[in-house]
């Protein structure tokens, strides 16, 4: 009788432990891992950087003539007749007309205001209360366009804006000089929108503005001198406490590691700093987000002529201007169900930024879910690297950003697709953003990039297309 109780208990407990490894493997979700091809890259055009074409405001046409070859326009605002006086209705319509056109043809605008863009006897206002209204009244017109504004050029001081051959930068009086320099752009950063940076002409500038108390979160630099000289025609014109002119390294190395604003400029001549490989580790240090597409073009020529890491000097450069997104990888659970374990809920999703430039900062990433009945639910992305809701402008030059869920939300969800959007926060509006990835692999569907797709069962697949 023992033995018949002992063999009939033995029997249970083994058909309990096989029933509980086949619930564990029901309910149990292990984590799937799928590497994409960062090898396989094409060329993509993204928002706010590429090659630019100068413009100006009062003979906009080459804006339309230009349209299949321009990334962007360079708006020059020619106020030289209205360096005693306010800026007259007509003036400002001038301007809001460009940026209308700008709008109109899916492109974006930088803007250089200045008094003359040809060297005159004067080629400034008559005093600086006129420069300060001139401000507020562009500011006006602009911050109406700011989503489209990359940034805006701190002009104003002497011929074609460039800040210098101006009685507000007197170079016998040094004092003076900085003072005026720092009050222009307090007056531009407080005028025009929290989200248009303003771009100066030397690095020095910015690190007076800084020692001056100014913030400089908002504020770039621009090189009209870009890749010329051992001083880029006078942009790298700082010295050190001993009097010891500054070294074009140690400029480079400073731009790198304390600017993240859109930077670019022209290029004046050919030079041994204008060779490919020289100008990809310099566009690396400076972040560059776009060039000149008309100057210099003896250089721009040179690049299309020679190879760079075994591909079209030109084509390589040109292609990594501003921020240049890759998908790297993703973990992602093997189904989704109801009670499948906490541990293995979450997902991640590593992006990296294969470009020169820093992402715009206004770009947040967030998790987006499809359910069968086609509702949209979002969830805030969490990044792994800086440990707080995700954000990419920090990542540049090869640099990578992991974005995690906690899954918590999939629970009892009849999900149908899972992927992520790019979205501006804009005051009280949120915008998906079209933002293409180089390597192909990943699609934009109405602003949202779907990457896993759920059958009927719950089973996760990467998304083919």
């Amino acid at each position: 009788m023992r033995k018949k109780s002992f063999w009939k208990y033995l029997v249970i407990i083994v058909l309990v432990a096989i029933l509980g490894l086949f619930l564990y493997k029901k309910l149990s979700i292990s984590d799937n891992y799928y590497k994409y091809d960062v090898s396989n890259v094409v060329e993509v055009t993204n928002p706010g950087q590429g090659m630019y074409v100068q413009v100006a405001t009062h003979n906009p046409v080459n804006i339309e003539g230009y349209k299949d070859q321009a990334d962007l326009f360079l708006l020059a605002y020619d106020i030289y007749d209205y360096r005693d006086r306010p800026l007259s209705e007509s003036k400002l319509n001038e301007l809001r007309d460009c940026l209308e056109t700008v709008k109109s043809l899916g492109k974006m605008a930088i803007i250089r205001p200045a008094y003359g863009f040809d060297l005159y006897e004067v080629n400034d206002a008559e005093n600086f209360e006129i420069i300060e209204e001139h401000i507020q009244q562009m500011a006006t017109v602009v911050n109406e366009y700011k989503n489209l504004v990359v940034c805006i050029q701190a002009g104003f001081f002497g011929p074609w804006g460039e800040w210098h051959s101006s009685k507000y930068m007197p170079v016998d009086n040094v004092k003076e000089e900085r003072e005026n320099r720092n009050k222009l752009l307090s007056v531009m950063l407080r005028e025009f929108d929290e989200r248009i940076p303003v771009l100066v002409r030397r690095p020095r500038f910015i690190r007076d503005a800084a020692a001056d108390g100014i913030d400089i979160s908002r504020i770039g630099y621009y090189d009209d001198g870009l890749l010329s000289t051992e001083s880029d025609y006078g942009t790298y014109d700082d010295v050190d406490e001993s009097g010891k002119a500054v070294s074009r390294e140690a400029e480079l190395t400073w731009i790198d590691e304390n600017l993240c604003n859109p930077m670019g400029g022209e290029m004046p001549v050919k030079s041994m700093y204008s060779k490919p490989k020289n100008a990809d580790k310099e566009f690396k240090q400076l972040h560059v987000n776009f060039l000149n597409l008309k100057y210099n073009e003896e250089v721009l020529d040179s690049w299309k002529g020679q190879k760079l890491y075994d591909e079209n000097a030109y084509d390589y450069l040109t292609e990594h201007l501003g921020y240049r997104l890759l998908a790297v990888d993703i973990t992602y659970p093997e189904r989704i169900k109801s009670g499948f374990m906490k541990k293995n809920q979450g997902m991640t999703f590593t992006i990296e930024n294969d470009g020169y430039g820093f992402v715009p900062k206004y770009y947040d990433f967030v998790w987006v879910f499809e359910t069968e009945n086609g509702e949209i639910i979002k969830e805030a992305g969490y990044d792994l690297n800086l440990q707080e809701a995700g954000n990419l402008y920090h990542i540049t030059n090869e640099e990578k950003c992991t974005f995690f869920y906690s899954g918590k939300e999939l629970l009892n969800k009849n999900i149908k697709r899972i992927g992520f959007s790019l979205e501006e926060k804009s005051d009280d509006a949120i915008e998906t953003t079209t933002v293409l990835f180089a390597n192909g692999q990943i699609k934009i569907e109405n602003g949202i990039y779907f990457i896993i797709t759920v059958n009927k069962d719950g089973e996760c697949e990467i998304a083919e297309y």
